[in-house]
């Protein structure tokens, strides 16, 4: 981990970012492949992950080909 996070901004945020603003969002902070879809699907345009990608379990490759996916998908 990078740092312990104090607060969350709730999905709704990343919704309304989409719809009102043409500056790209960012989501960062605990992201993982398996929590990561919401966020996507929510309208975030870029992810920032680190422990999401050194601590997957079958490692950091696999963890980016699975977030390419997500984005993909």
């Amino acid at each position: 981990t990078t740092k312990d996070a104090k607060t969350s901004a709730p999905i709704e945020l990343v919704k309304w970012w989409g719809e009102v603003m043409t500056t790209p969002l960012v989501a960062i902070g605990g992201i993982t492949v398996e929590n990561a879809a919401p966020v996507i699907k929510a309208g975030a345009d870029f992810i920032a992950v680190s422990a999401g990608v050194w601590r997957h379990p079958e490692g950091p490759r696999a963890a980016v080909a699975a977030f390419n996916a997500l984005f993909d998908a």
